[in-house]
């Protein structure tokens, strides 16, 4: 792996590889710059994956590596000769190897798979032979451009559904490659979809690849996309600069126990941003906080406003203790009760109660009889003012009630009875007349009939 980026044509550029479990590696590549008729810089990029024992799959792949870029050199194509300048390129770099493996019996049966791409201002052309492939990588999409010329991929070309191929034992087996025959078809169609089993196509010779800013391009050999799912290839190409995935893709390859030789060659074009990978719960959690902060924000646009709230004072309820009794002595004969208008009884007097006398050191109650409810001024009671709650004034009506009066214990000093103003005697009524008999209407005479 080199020390610093590269830069071919204006493009980033990046490649990395390992033998695998291989004793050699037969995997071979090359970047590279060309010039178009015009006087244009373009870009070259190709992997060779060799095919035969005896280090014969590593001088096929190396007689493609050599081949191509200097056949297109020597071409000096437009950009519309590109395509017939890689056709022919493949085709010397066949007839040189199939001549190698008649002239060497060490060699006999050589070959080697080939996939190359180029690429001018934002248009691609591909050629390719045998199952190395290129991908376009583009935002959070992949797709495999190059078509797997394999017994598997004939079969689903030939109508032949996935599941059934997918098990077959020969489904790997590379049915063309460079050095099988002294002439050979090289392939220049692209892929339309996304899915690797598509049969869109459309042929670059006729009309080129459109590439946009952001793009990434990756040219691999079998030993990294059969370790690799689609989807782990595209994340390690997003996310990094050119160099940085070609290298993260073959670390990866190898700690998938890759077998066979791993070479990656990754291309970006201008406008990629790359960065630090994200890992998945972080993108999850940042993705729910946005969705947080926006139901908060609607919900906060669209709920009616309530006015500020005054607050309202409450009254403090003062819990006080009720007030003792305090004893009050009036003179005797003085009475409580509301004043009433005085009644005379017409013919008797209502006799007045007796006085019960109190026992010696025990309270006393004594009560007044009145012959007549003659209005007293009264004197000033106690009375109890409540004090102010906060639920509402209470004062205590006056009711009729005796008062105790409250007195020492031993030897009392017997009350006077309070003296009574006698009522005079009433005039006696003087008996009515009687009424005399009244006298008996006699009866009418009956008149005669006329």
């Amino acid at each position: 792996m080199p020390d610093t980026p590269r830069t071919v044509a204006g493009l980033p550029i990046g490649h990395d590889g390992i033998e695998g479990q291989r004793p050699t590696q037969e995997d071979s590549f090359e970047v590279c710059e060309f010039k178009t008729a015009d006087g244009r810089d373009a870009l070259l990029a190709l992997v060779a994956d060799g095919i035969g024992g005896r280090n014969a799959g590593e001088r096929a792949s190396q007689v493609a590596k050599e081949v191509i870029p200097a056949f297109v050199r020597q071409a000096t194509p437009s950009a519309s000769e590109i395509p017939v300048a890689l056709a022919g390129a493949f085709a010397e770099a066949n007839r040189r190897i199939y001549e190698e493996a008649e002239a060497d019996p060490n060699r006999k049966g050589m070959g080697t798979t080939c996939t190359a791409v180029a690429v001018i201002g934002r248009r691609l052309y591909l050629a390719h032979v045998g199952d190395s492939r290129a991908y376009l990588v583009r935002g959070r999409r992949i797709r495999q451009l190059s078509i797997d010329h394999t017994v598997a991929e004939e079969a689903l070309q030939q109508g032949r559904l996935w599941e059934e191929v997918r098990n077959h034992p020969n489904r790997g087996v590379i049915k063309r490659y460079l050095g099988i025959t002294p002439t050979m078809e090289v392939d220049t169609r692209y892929r339309l979809e996304d899915d690797p089993r598509s049969r869109a196509y459309e042929d670059s010779t006729a009309k080129p690849l459109a590439l946009e800013d952001g793009d990434s391009l990756l040219l691999c050999s079998d030993g990294l996309s059969d370790v690799l799912s689609d989807a782990q290839i595209a994340g390690n190409v997003r996310r990094r600069p050119a160099q940085q995935a070609a290298t993260a893709l073959v670390q990866a390859a190898r700690k998938a126990d890759a077998q066979d030789n791993v070479t990656a060659v990754a291309i970006d074009l201008p406008g990629a941003r790359k960065g630090i990978a994200i890992p998945p719960w972080a993108r999850w959690a940042g993705l729910a906080l946005v969705i947080l902060a926006v139901v908060v924000a609607a919900l906060a646009a669209f709920l009616p406003k309530r006015p500020p709230e005054t607050p309202t004072p409450v009254p403090t309820a003062i819990a006080t203790a009720p007030a003792l009794p305090v004893p009050v002595t009036e003179p005797p004969g003085i009475s409580t009760r509301t004043p009433m208008p005085t009644v005379r009884p017409s013919g008797r007097t209502a006799p007045a109660p007796a006085t019960t006398e109190a026992a010696p050191g025990a309270l006393e109650a004594t009560s007044t009889p009145v012959a007549t409810f003659t209005p007293v001024p009264r004197l000033p009671t106690h009375t109890f003012t409540p004090t102010p709650t906060a639920t509402q004034w209470w004062t205590p009506t006056p009711t009729a009630t005796w008062i105790e009066e409250w007195r020492p214990s031993g030897p009392t000093t017997p009350v006077p009875p309070s003296p009574t103003t006698p009522v005079p005697p009433t005039t006696p009524v003087p008996p009515t007349t009687p009424v005399p008999p009244t006298t008996p209407v006699p009866p009418t005479t009956p008149v005669p009939p006329t």
